[in-house]
């Protein structure tokens, strides 16, 4: 189990009944445990290119698998600067990371960097038991973070693709131009924070993506030759 402070835990289920009780952890930083998630994040590598092989070419799910990898990276070198603030969900019986959260808390405005969901949980990944509320789970410790510090803070992020954008404004989150981050607002964030404790759970069988983040911090944290395959015509 990857070192750090258990923040919250929940009891998560598939669409077929089965039960895995996670722990969302703020990662300690470590040499351990940025080593860790680097193991995390080739292995998810490897799953975007078994999807790639399986699904065909530039499938929407090796390219989230390999965004999931690539946030993984992303983490370790969080917690390799020993920079806040790095969520680890995690499976208590068998170890594994099932969702990474990066997140900058300053003044007055927080940002997500990267929000994911390990690839075999992703919608559209041929997995036979996908656990619905990881991203859920995540995100209201997020917002538990934020409604703790007691200020007005408003907080944005960058979706995936449409499919997250779908998952995050369902959760609040908004666009005052197009082009912009989706945001909630300094008035919104304490408000949605309640909403978001009891918001329904996200379901990868439905189709609910939760991935977050910059594309072009992904692009720089990858192998030139997958990211040259799996970024194509993105």
């Amino acid at each position: 189990m990857i070192a750090g402070d258990v923040r919250a835990r929940h009891t998560l289920q598939s669409p077929v009944g089965e039960t895995a009780d996670i722990a969302i952890i703020a990662a300690a930083a470590t040499p351990a445990s940025a080593a860790y998630l680097t193991r995390v994040g080739l292995m998810w590598v490897d799953q975007s290119e078994a999807a790639d092989e399986d699904l065909g070419p530039h499938s929407d799910e090796a390219y989230r698998a390999y965004f999931a990898g690539t946030a993984a990276f992303l983490a370790a070198d969080r917690i390799t600067d020993g920079e806040c603030c790095v969520l680890v969900a995690q499976n208590e019986r068998t170890n594994e990371v099932v969702g990474i959260a990066v997140y900058t808390p300053s003044p007055g405005d927080w940002y997500i960097n990267d929000f994911t969901v390990s690839p075999r949980n992703q919608p559209g990944f041929p997995a036979r038991v996908q656990l619905r509320g990881i991203g859920t789970t995540m995100l209201a410790e997020i917002m538990e973070d934020v409604d703790r510090q007691g200020t007005c803070t408003s907080m944005s992020l960058l979706p995936l693709d449409e499919a997250a954008q779908a998952f995050w404004e369902a959760r609040g989150f908004h666009r005052a131009d197009p082009r912009d981050k989706l945001r909630l607002t300094c008035d919104e964030v304490h408000e949605i924070a309640e909403r978001n404790r009891t918001a329904d759970e996200d379901c990868p069988v439905a189709g609910h993506c939760v991935s977050a983040g910059d594309v072009r911090e992904h692009q720089r944290a990858a192998t030139p030759r997958v990211a040259a395959r799996v970024y194509a015509g993105r």
